[in-house]
């Protein structure tokens, strides 16, 4: 594999993984978020849901923006044996 190979692959990687966090975020935004304190009525199920969902997909694209910008796993991904090599947050 020559070096302009191996950049394009790097690159072309990178994209898919970019383009993939923007389509998470796009799924989440589909999920609103709902403000804590502004109900009188409780979330339906479907609505808990729905904001899991879209919490999740946020937290997603977040992480792998993360991962793309630092090269490194989030903090609270990270396996018990990382966390030893790493140091804990404690």
């Amino acid at each position: 594999m020559t070096d302009k190979t191996m950049h394009r692959t790097e690159t072309d990687l990178r994209v898919a993984l970019t383009t993939l966090a923007e389509r998470w975020e796009q799924m989440a935004d589909r999920a609103p978020e709902h403000p804590k304190y502004l109900y009188i009525d409780p979330l339906t199920p479907a609505q808990r849901d729905e904001h899991a969902r879209g919490a999740a997909y946020r937290k997603a694209a977040s992480d792998l923006r993360d991962v793309l910008r630092t090269g490194r796993i989030p903090h609270d991904l990270l396996t018990d044996a990382e966390l030893e090599t790493h140091g804990t947050a404690q």
